[in-house]
């Protein structure tokens, strides 16, 4: 198949949208050589609970392994699976022949290798047309060659503390989730955007998601953890698998584009310090991070580019706002001082996490770096500390009367706490209808939570470390009566924490945390006047926790 650019693909799309065949939503799979993960993948689409019209379009992108049949034997089993077949031209072009073919108004994007949860389209899909939203995003979690799972940092960073409906104008930390397949997508933004993929397959997400982000006029969160993103795979579409210099250029050819379009486009300045922020601590440090895997010489040309990128993108600026050990990283780059760099690296990649923060003499914080590591000041850890991501862990629920009580903690790792300096507020919100409704918070001595905690990294590290969190407990109280009167609350719910502390402020939601046993606290059922409140323990390792409400009162109740 030919293609005739962007414009032939909108038009493609615009007889979509007038036609009467044209359905709620198009799934798009693409695959090269992914036969050990894509039946999972595909059935974990066949699982979807979303009960609109919806097909999934599967593109096998010149397979030689068998994956060709494994998709067959779902066409044969549902028609909602549609085939397609190009030989192999890589993910982007895949993805534009799959665009050309889609019905629905809105579009997503699965990789061959991963795996969505049951209800994702469900959720996400009712978000958008309750919301008539351009763009809904969902949460993310990592899953390795062993099939472990973790949260995926990037968009850890990208939806803190992000409302459940905003803009990219109002929200620029989006521009850290750089994926296009944890997001639906209407058609009319996709026709806006002029939606297409070029060539490159790591980082072919990179423009078209910085496109979608400026240009939608609505843009809401699903805050669950919906999508399972396979990291480490060979041979299949997957990103930041082991770094090579021809990956090196295809990541800077997509950054250049991203900022062309900056430039073009007309950014505001808040929007383009976001996307040097990611640049400088994302997307730059994952070069350098692998430069002691390199061979010298080809170490010395990676760092000699990344210093003509830096001058060329103007982030010298920016660089002093950094944190210290990426302050000292970028400075033995512009020095050329590859030796350097890579006993500072050793260092953090050994102690780092272990390195004990202390006071500084005139204020702030430090942190126990080896001084023969440093040509940068030892000062200005006080910003490492405040890019951690807090804590707010569940550590039991039980019932009080008619009020289920969550005690819990939130603080920042290896920072203390002390008792009677921190404030909370709490909330729960609706994943479907966004209301949030208030709920009693009251600050507890929360000595428990620093003996289980600190139980499990005795047990997982071998070391016993006390993070000092005395403070930093609190008890919520959830109302069943006032929930249940309230049918905007039905379902599942979000538990959102404002904390206030000696060390800074935030917004976290909260997470399950392991019992000292080492075995999950699963799920808890209270019940009340005829009301069941469940608390669910999402699917993936330090997820958020799900507040089930089930049953309903009367006003006159």
């Amino acid at each position: 198949m030919a293609f005739g650019g962007i414009g032939k693909l909108a038009g493609r799309w615009g007889r979509g949208l007038s036609s009467s065949a044209s359905m709620d939503l198009s799934v798009i799979v693409v695959y090269h050589n992914c036969a050990l993960y894509l039946r999972e993948c595909l059935e974990s689409l066949d699982a979807q609970t979303f009960a609109g019209s919806w097909e999934v379009l599967v593109v096998d992108d010149g397979s030689t392994d068998g994956s060709a049949d494994i998709a067959r034997e779902f066409a044969e089993r549902s028609e909602r699976f549609r085939l397609l077949s190009q030989p192999a031209k890589g993910m982007s072009a895949a993805r534009n022949l799959a665009l050309s073919q889609a019905r629905g108004r809105y579009v997503a994007f699965v990789n061959g290798a991963d795996a969505v949860v049951p209800d994702l389209y469900d959720h996400m899909m009712a978000t958008a047309l309750r919301e008539k939203a351009d763009l809904v995003l969902c949460d993310v979690a990592r899953v390795d060659a062993q099939g472990s799972q973790s949260n995926s940092n990037l968009h850890r960073i990208a939806f803190r503390n992000m409302p459940l409906r905003t803009t990219y104008a109002n929200f620029p930390s989006l521009v850290y989730d750089c994926t296009l397949f944890n997001k639906v997508i209407s058609r009319s933004l996709c026709l806006k955007a002029e939606l297409t993929f070029s060539s490159g397959t790591d980082y072919a997400d990179l423009l078209p998601a910085l496109r979608l982000y400026h240009l939608a006029s609505k843009i809401c969160l699903y805050p669950g953890v919906g999508y399972l993103w396979r990291s480490g795979v060979e041979d299949c579409y997957v990103s930041q698998r082991p770094k090579g210099v021809d990956e090196f250029q295809d990541r800077i050819a997509a950054l250049q584009r991203c900022y062309d379009y900056a430039c073009t486009k007309g950014l505001t300045g808040e929007e383009f310090r976001m996307l040097d922020n990611k640049v400088i601590e994302h997307d730059l440090m994952l070069a350098i991070n692998s430069l002691d895997e390199m061979e010298p010489d080809a170490a010395h040309e990676r760092m000699a580019r990344i210093r003509d990128l830096i001058k060329k993108w103007t982030l010298f600026d920016e660089l002093p706002l950094r944190s210290v050990l990426v302050r000292q990283k970028y400075a033995y780059v512009e020095t050329d001082d590859l030796e350097s760099l890579c006993r500072l690296m050793e260092w953090q990649r050994a102690y780092y996490q272990s390195a004990r923060v202390t006071p500084g003499k005139v204020g702030g914080l430090r942190l126990a770096i080896p001084r023969e590591l440093l040509t940068e000041s030892r000062l200005g850890i006080t910003q490492d500390i405040r890019r951690w991501p807090p804590m707010c862990k569940l550590v039991s629920a039980q019932q009080q009367g008619s009020d289920v009580l969550l005690h819990g903690f939130v603080y920042k790792r290896r920072t203390f706490v002390p008792e009677g300096s921190q404030r909370v507020r709490a909330f729960l919100v609706n994943a479907a209808t966004g209301k949030e409704m208030e709920v009693m918070a009251a600050p507890e001595v929360s000595q428990n939570a620093v003996r289980l905690y600190g139980r499990i990294l005795e047990e997982q590290s071998g070391k016993r470390r006390s993070y000092q969190t005395e403070g930093a407990g609190f008890c919520l109280s959830l109302p069943l009566s006032e929930l249940a009167r309230d049918p905007q609350m039905q379902g599942v719910n979000f538990v959102r924490v404002q904390y206030v502390n000696s060390l800074e402020r935030g917004t976290v939601f909260m997470r399950r945390v392991r019992k000292a046993s080492r075995e999950e606290i699963t799920s808890a059922v209270f019940a009340a006047e005829g009301v069941e409140l469940r608390i669910q323990m999402g699917p993936v390792d330090q997820t958020r926790i799900l507040v089930e409400l089930t049953g309903t009162l009367s006003s006159d109740q």
